[in-house]
């Protein structure tokens, strides 16, 4: 028993580092792009400088811990194959869920929506940075702690702790609450639920990617950040009904989402490919 403990430290040890690591690459990608003046590059073209880096830092952490602290002999894994039908199932879903609670939202207050003059520029560059983002998140998070922590805590635990880990990591965000981070916390076990229902990490990385993309198009902040929208939403009070400057994510019709959908897919079949995991425990 002892042993066991002794080597779940070790593990949750490797784990913890791998997210510092994260924070560190991260931050200096930060320091280097702050040091592009601002009038020496265009805003569109900073967003791919961003999400250029952002994909430099997941193959960074990727290569560091899988190939050379865990000594894996390959990374190339049914977990990270290209599946362009899961991509778009998981945007899909992930837009119909971010749709819906943008319904329900401004339902009693439609005359709050302006339409923003469209800048194609400005919402590919964007989506550039979103997807590079989300990737970096899905693959540290989901393919890499997630799937580290089942080796030796069970499927639930697991779930809970890089979660909550995915949480921390919008903690210091603008504008954050309680309810903000409870959400987070919710839609990281929604992703880890898919993540190990599909056995493939890209249908979390579509559902995340469309998740951020559509809440900025329509007007919401991302996590306390603010992106290029086609919608503007003036509200006449930020609440918790309609997510405050946090965006949709602070809000409790996002909670309730993320509940139902978290109970349909904990409950759904998993696909039968590779090592099952059993989501009870």
């Amino acid at each position: 028993m002892q042993t066991e403990n002794k080597h779940r430290l070790l593990l949750l040890g490797k784990v913890i580092l791998a997210i510092i690591t994260f924070f560190v690459v991260k931050l200096l990608c930060l320091i280097v792009i702050g040091l592009i003046p601002s009038n020496a590059i265009s805003t569109p073209l900073l967003f791919v400088v961003f999400g250029g880096l952002d994909i430099l830092n997941g193959l960074i952490i990727l290569a560091l811990f899988v190939k050379v602290i865990d000594r894996e002999k390959t990374i190339t894994s049914n977990w990270f194959s290209p599946r362009v039908r899961d991509f778009f199932t998981g945007g899909f879903l992930g837009s119909i869920c971010v749709i819906l609670g943008f319904l329900i939202i401004i339902n009693v207050h439609w005359n709050l929506v302006v339409i923003e003059s469209l800048r194609l520029n400005y919402l590919l560059g964007s989506f550039f940075m979103a997807l590079c983002g989300t990737f970096l998140e899905e693959l540290v998070f989901r393919g890499y702690v997630l799937r580290k922590l089942l080796e030796k805590f069970s499927t639930v635990m697991s779930l809970s702790l890089s979660s909550l880990m995915f949480c921390l990591l919008h903690f210091f965000n603008a504008d954050v609450t309680i309810l903000s981070i409870t959400n987070i916390f919710l839609a990281g076990m929604l992703l880890g639920v898919l993540f190990l229902k599909t056995k493939n990490i890209w249908l979390v990385v579509g559902l995340h990617l469309f998740w951020n993309y559509v809440q900025s198009i329509l007007g919401f902040n991302v996590s306390g950040i603010g992106l290029p929208s086609i919608l503007n939403l003036n509200f006449e009070s930020m609440n918790l009904f309609n997510g405050g400057n946090f965006g949709l994510e602070g809000s409790y019709i996002c909670s309730i989402i993320l509940l139902l959908a978290i109970c349909f897919y904990y409950k759904k079949p998993r696909r039968d490919v590779g090592k099952k995991y059993d989501l009870k425990k």
